[in-house]
């Protein structure tokens, strides 16, 4: 799975992508629509856990 190798979990929320807030299920679409493979991205998301706050984490996403 390709989310696996980004770091991203099934159970985190997703933020933003590349800079884009994703409020409904076309933003990440529409954040990725002008990008070529190779590049690299910003994703944001938050990481809930167990008993804890949750926390922001931003991985840099190479699109394949």
């Amino acid at each position: 799975m390709l989310h696996k190798k980004a770091g991203i979990k099934k159970e985190d929320y997703l933020l933003s992508v590349n800079e884009r807030e994703i409020i409904d299920i076309d933003d990440p679409k529409i954040a990725l629509f002008s990008k070529k493979k190779g590049e690299t991205i910003p994703v944001k998301i938050l990481r809930k856990r167990f008993m804890l706050p949750g926390r922001e984490i931003t991985f840099k996403v190479k699109l394949r």
